[in-house]
């Protein structure tokens, strides 16, 4: 949705992340996960395999402005819905992203709370058009 806002590095990041929350629930990424990651690739203008490893610890120092975070986190708690379930050990990792990026708790919970909503909605427009 909004990954286009992030520049090229941020992006490879983003991607990075990505594929690491994907795996942490049960080491392989579905089919449905896979789907809506390489949409994501297609919408950040990236190759499946362009990631950029860093250690999480020091991602504030690429993420620096707030509204990157948000961005960020958004994102990830999208992608960990991307097969309609946001189980534990994803929001674990979140969690531990967030706190490295001292990433404000409040907001965090109210970004799960609008993609969960968001999500439920798309489904009700999905049943109600058939698809």
């Amino acid at each position: 949705m909004y990954l286009e806002k992030l520049n090229y590095e941020q992006r490879r990041i983003f991607l990075s992340l990505s594929k690491e929350i994907l795996v942490v629930d049960d080491s392989k990424i579905d089919y449905l996960e896979e789907s809506y990651l390489r949409n994501l690739c297609k919408e950040m203008s990236l190759s499946f395999n362009d990631e950029m490893l860093i250690d999480k610890r020091n991602i504030g120092d690429y993420f620096s402005r707030d509204t990157d975070k948000r961005i960020v986190i958004m994102e990830l708690v999208a992608l960990a819905y991307s097969n309609n379930e946001y189980q534990i050990q994803k929001k674990n990792y979140i969690e531990q992203i967030s706190n490295y990026l001292e990433f404000d708790n409040k907001i965090l919970l109210e970004i799960e709370f609008l993609i969960e909503e968001f999500f439920k909605f798309q489904l009700k427009l999905n049943n109600f058009i058939g698809a």
